[in-house]
């Protein structure tokens, strides 16, 4: 049976065993994934779910939403693409996450990061898988 995730502004149970689905259709792809994370983003207060990938650097950004669009064919997750973001493993947002907070390479828990200035950059909110 299909459905589907809304993604809104309020961080949903749904939303986060769609985060770990979609990291898990990555992995069992073959795609390379240094981090993972949902992060809401304040205008247009949603959240969104990043993939971070040696592959944008690689392959270019167009690329490497199509594999991620191609992973999620795979499986019945239920996030629209318009809902992921690619980006790259050097990219300033990555770099201030892994100052903070250190995940295994594999994991797929969740670590809620809410309310922190890293380098005095305020991350708002974000609920981390991997980084």
């Amino acid at each position: 049976m299909a459905f589907h995730v809304v993604v809104t502004n309020n961080l949903t149970d749904d939303m986060r065993e769609a985060g770990k689905n979609v990291l898990s259709a990555l992995d069992r792809v073959g795609m390379v994934v240094t981090g993972c994370f949902w992060l809401y983003i304040p205008e247009p207060e949603k959240w969104r779910l990043i993939i971070v990938s040696p592959d944008v650097d690689a392959n270019g950004p167009l690329r490497t939403y199509e594999a991620v669009r191609n992973a999620l064919l795979t499986v019945d997750i239920g996030v629209k693409l318009e809902d992921i973001g690619a980006i790259s493993p050097s990219n300033n947002l990555v770099n201030l996450l892994r100052k903070a907070i250190r995940t295994g390479v594999g994991d797929k828990g969740e670590v809620r990061f809410t309310g922190n200035i890293v380098d005095g950059v305020l991350i708002e909110d974000a609920l981390i898988y991997r980084i």
